[in-house]
């Protein structure tokens, strides 16, 4: 052992005799410390120093040893940790974001027990809500209560506790108490006014700011002990929240907050204090008390500004700090819905025209479905939140039933004079997906948390994450999948936030989701004839626009049967093609046993349009990371072709290594093989390690993928004893003198899912950038249009003062022409800097599939220098040019 080893080595001892860890702790902590050393040195060549793991890996040691048997085990002996979280940052003086970023260095390196995954990621998502709602807490306690006049005002005998604490550990413990299932910063934020309300009502006046302390003269003037609405409503136009939501949070915690009362009526803070803390000990977490102390190791100094940068209130521009942006969030969503009672009226129309009128099913569907919601709700977050599951359930209603009518009208628009949509208004998996889908917004919208790693707001690991809309409603990801497209197009004021969330579970659904044994997609696979080899990769559109018809619209959201096609019947044919126009050639035909109400003639082909558009999305999504990866290694673009055409090849002639397995294992094992047998050989290490620094990766994928006995392994282990096993011929092929034929590469697709039409300006607080959908003007006309005549107009607008405006440019005009024979005028042209110049928009955001992280657009406006001279072009001389300069001024 070096001297450098012993020194650090020393320092771990030397933490935990400070914080008074067992020796047998100690050993694993010390164990921990140099296997991670070790492989750091060949991760990064030392560039995280050994010494900063050091209270990492007293931490897991610590948590493994309170539950060495696993969290689930029933046996499991459970004790608290022998020192908590807290104490470990606070002895190592290290910052908890910090701390968090180490750990997920970590456990890029070491595999962690699911005991310390969980208990980690339960420490981080509370971290994530409690911060920035202390952070407002403190920030607003002044202007509600007089902290400076309190010891002036007290007299020396009344005893006065001090109110803030008071309200903070009243807070925490209701945390635990009424909402530990739920990591909503929103729901939890009203639970914080709540606790704040309380405590107001029993504060001297004295003690508050108006309009808070006539409330309370008011209040005690009448002698009124219940709670008063007044403090509620003030509170809720104080701090620009919900007042109905406020009040079903007040009436969950009204019965709590009485039982807590001593004796003598009042909150006794040091009961509060104990019951806090020996939960505390037990947990192993942070001390939360410490906030209020602005204890250095918790306080975050990165959400003072979240994303959208500031906001004006009241003429002031202030930052948008995490509780504000999620509420932003929720008002944005408020604001599409509508608040009209009978959300069923504006349908109506669209119902009559049917043959066989789908309200009453839909109805009755939509309370059914509540019951099971409400019901799965509940038992994820406990059954105090009867309130907020009725809130979110009729707001994921009324979005159900906007977005129908929005979807019904664009499809009678496109699909006119039909408007008779009965095959698709009786569909109930459409209707299942669309209504999952509208909570899973509305879920998201309130699940929003603070991100420590980038300083913005996301839905985290939820207990109501997807795929949780999915048992609620009894569906499979792949039907869920096929009303996203539409969803968006139907509803495309969601916020930019949103329909990147909608991306990411579409990517999820292509890569694993819905790969897994039980999904429609293998059901569907199951009753093929004979596959096609001669399969054509999927190039161009997605479908062809001739197919657009009456059927189809309805035909997108058909699930295949569940098991065998009954005895007797003959199934028809699906034709899985290329979107290549010119028909079917190379298509991969498939039995089909479908739920449509269509009759048709037995093994007449015809086209799924769902899979197909399925098999497209699977392969770009495929591809755009393959390229990602692929130029990451460096690996050059002939042999990407070769890696894609098998990558290609496995996707579609061999599914049936995805069941229950990762889109992106089988990428990483066609590179290497394909690497392997081209005298360009990568090491498996390496393209794990690129692999890894990919925005979407998972260690998970590349650590657990399943064998073919049930087991998982890493990916080495599946490659060797799976992947080659079924693939070692194909890729044979490609180390002879004739290859296979290279597939062609996928061609950019936009979407709905993957673009946004509004963009944000760096530096522009507020200021948005959205294409008008029918714009008044029409674009130039290119000079090759234009006429003689035509290329000197100029085109100004209708305000006052246009007139004065061209008066003064021809008179410009006139005094430069009459200095023409001076002997200082150059013929050099000259472009015009008057222009808006717009960044350009990197390519891969127009892939579909794409795991898009939207860049901003920056908006630049340069400065405007006169020329000294001009040049004027000879009479008759073509001039686009300087028509070009004078439009754009």
């Amino acid at each position: 052992m070096g001297e450098k080893e012993k020194e650090d080595s020393s320092l771990l001892g030397k933490y935990c005799v400070d914080l008074d860890v067992p020796a047998s702790i100690k050993s694993k902590a010390l164990q921990l410390w140099k296997e991670v050393k070790d492989v750091s040195s060949e991760h990064d060549s030392g560039s995280v120093q050994a010494l900063q793991w050091i209270p990492v890996v007293i931490y897991v040691a610590a948590i493994e040893s309170s539950q060495p048997y696993g969290p689930e085990d029933p046996h499991s002996d459970k004790s608290s940790p022998c020192c908590s979280l807290g104490a470990i940052l606070k002895a190592s003086d290290l910052n908890f974001i910090k701390f968090s970023e180490l750990m997920r260095q970590f456990r890029d390196r070491v595999d962690l027990s699911e005991v310390v995954r969980q208990h980690f990621s339960s420490v981080e998502k509370r971290y994530c809500i409690i911060s920035p709602l202390f952070h407002r807490f403190d920030r607003e306690w002044g202007t509600v209560f007089r902290e400076e006049d309190q010891e002036q005002s007290v007299d020396e005998t009344e005893t006065v506790q001090d109110p803030k604490k008071l309200c903070w550990l009243l807070f925490l413990n209701a945390k635990d108490d009424i909402l530990s299932g739920t990591e909503e910063l929103i729901q939890t934020y009203h639970l914080l006014l709540c606790c704040l309300e309380f405590i107001l009502r029993d504060s001297p006046a004295f003690l508050l700011h108006p309009p808070f302390d006539s409330l309370k003269l008011e209040h005690s003037a009448i002698g009124g002990s219940s709670p008063s609405l007044n403090f509620v409503q003030r509170l809720a136009e104080k701090f620009h929240t919900s007042l109905d939501e406020l009040q079903a949070m007040q009436t969950t915690t009204q019965t709590y907050f009485e039982s807590l009362k001593a004796a003598n009526g009042n909150l006794d803070v040091t009961y509060l204090e104990n019951q806090y803390l020996s939960r505390q000990k037990e947990s192993g977490s942070l001390d939360e008390l410490l906030y209020l102390q602005h204890e250095a190791t918790l306080m975050p100094n990165n959400f003072q500004r979240v994303q959208s940068g500031s906001s004006t209130h009241n003429g002031l521009d202030t930052p948008v700090t995490p509780v504000r942006a999620a509420m932003n969030t929720v008002q944005q969503l408020k604001n599409l819905i509508s608040t009209n009672t009978d959300h069923l009226q504006p349908l109506r129309e669209h119902f009559q025209n049917c043959a066989s009128n789908p309200e009453r099913s839909i109805t009755d569907r939509a309370s059914q479905m509540k019951l099971k919601f409400l019901s799965h709700y509940l038992e994820t977050s406990g059954n105090g939140q009867g309130a907020v599951a009725e809130q979110r359930y009729r707001q994921a209603t009324n979005l159900y039933y906007r977005v129908m009518k929005r979807l019904l009208d664009i499809e009678r628009e496109r699909l006119a004079p039909l408007k008779d949509f009965s095959s698709l208004l009786n569909n109930d998996v459409f209707h299942r997906s669309l209504l999952a889908c509208s909570t899973e917004i509305v879920l998201t919208t309130y699940n929003v948390s603070w991100s420590m790693t980038h300083s913005v707001l996301n839905s985290g690991d939820s207990k109501f994450h997807f795929p949780w809309v999915l048992d609620v409603f009894e569906l499979y990801a792949f039907d869920f999948y096929k009303v996203l497209e539409s969803y968006l197009k139907a509803e495309p004021n969601l916020t930019r936030d949103i329909i990147k969330h909608l991306t990411s579970i579409e990517n999820r659904i292509l890569d694993s989701v819905a790969w897994q044994s039980d999904s429609p997609v293998f059901d569907l696979l199951s009753r093929c004839g004979a596959m096609s080899s001669a399969y054509v990769s999927p190039c161009n559109d997605l479908i062809s626009a001739e197919n657009n018809n009456a059927a189809k619209a309805a035909e997108i959201y058909m699930s295949p049967s569940r098991g065998q096609a009954t005895k007797g019947t003959n199934p028809g044919h699906i034709v899985i093609m290329s979107p290549r126009k010119g028909g079917v050639t190379g298509g991969v035909t498939m039995a089909y046993s479908k739920d449509s109400p269509e009759t048709r003639a037995p093994d007449t082909p015809r086209r799924s349009h769902a899979l197909t558009m399925f098999f497209n999305k699977v392969c770009r999504l495929g591809y755009h990371r393959l390229k990602t990866l692929a130029d990451l290694l460096r690996i050059t673009s002939e042999t990407q072709q070769k890696i894609w055409t098998c990558f290609e090849f496995c996707i579609i002639s061999r599914p049936e290594l995805l069941k229950d397995r990762h889109l992106d294992q089988i990428m990483m094992c066609s590179v290497y093989g394909i690497c392997k047998v081209s005298d360009c050989e990568i090491r498996f290490k390496d393209i794990v390690k690129e692999y890894s620094t990919m925005s979407h990766a998972m260690s998970d994928v590349y650590k657990q993928a399943l064998l073919e006995n049930g087991t998982h392994d890493s990916i080495i282990s599946f490659y060797n004893r799976v992947f080659m096993q079924c693939m070692k011929n194909y890729i044979l092929q490609f180390a002879k003198p004739v290859q296979p034929n290279l597939s062609p590469l996928p061609k950019p697709v936009n979407s709905s899912l993957n673009s946004s039409p509004v963009y944000s300006i760096p530096g522009r607080k507020n200021f948005y950038i959205s294409p008008l959908k029918e714009s008044p003007f029409k674009p130039p006309s290119s000079p090759s249009n234009m006429t003689p005549r035509s290329r000197k107009l100029y085109s100004f607008g209708e305000l006052l003062g246009s007139a004065e405006k061209l008066k003064s440019i021809n008179e410009s005009m006139a005094a430069f022409k009459s200095r023409g024979n001076l002997p200082y005028v150059t013929t050099v042209r000259r472009t015009s800097s008057k222009r808006l110049s717009f960044d350009e928009m990197p390519s891969s955001d127009i892939i579909n599939g794409n795991d898009i992280t939207e860049q901003d657009v920056v908006v630049k406006k340069k400065r405007v220098t006169p020329p000294a001279v001009v040049s004027l072009s000879a009479p008759g001389q073509r001039n686009g040019d300087t028509d070009k300069e004078s439009n754009s001024k």
